[in-house]
């Protein structure tokens, strides 16, 4: 149990310094051209230009999703089982052999989540978030188009 905690840990801390960044970067880009595009759809002008908005920005929601949210929820729910697995598990019973499990809880308490450079935690919750401030941004964009 204890090399398994040891081994998320290292897994997550590995996901957070190689993606940490580029994830961010690509955060920002899609949040921008997704606006962008939702704005193109809401105008309306072309059938093809519909079509094209609508593709672009269905394919990368669910790439966003699908790829980066879903993974990283499953993630963080899995590394939250540890605590509570090692802590019913009657520890309590064996004192003398006790000891690794005690760590295991303890070290479960820090929690295991990917970041976009340190400042945005990635999960279903930053999905949602990504789809109300691309609809935000575009919502300002027709606001500004119609002055």
């Amino acid at each position: 149990m204890e090399q398994f905690c040891i081994c998320f840990s290292r897994y997550t801390d590995t996901i957070n310094t190689t993606f940490s960044e580029t994830l961010l970067c690509y955060l920002w880009i899609s949040v921008i051209a997704l606006c962008v595009e939702m704005y193109n759809l809401s105008s309306g002008q072309d059938l093809e230009l519909f079509i094209r908005a609508t593709v672009y920005i269905s394919t990368n929601l669910f790439q966003f999703v699908t790829f980066y949210c879903i993974p990283a929820q499953k993630l963080t729910d899995e590394a939250s089982k540890i605590g509570n697995s090692a802590y019913f598990s009657y520890w309590y019973e064996y004192l003398p052999r006790s000891c690794t499990t005690k760590l295991v809880i303890m070290q479960s308490q820090k929690k295991a989540i990917v970041t976009a450079g340190g400042l945005i935690d990635i999960n279903l919750a930053t999905s949602l978030t990504t789809v109300k401030t691309m609809v935000s941004y575009c919502m300002f964009l027709r606001t500004m188009g119609a002055e």
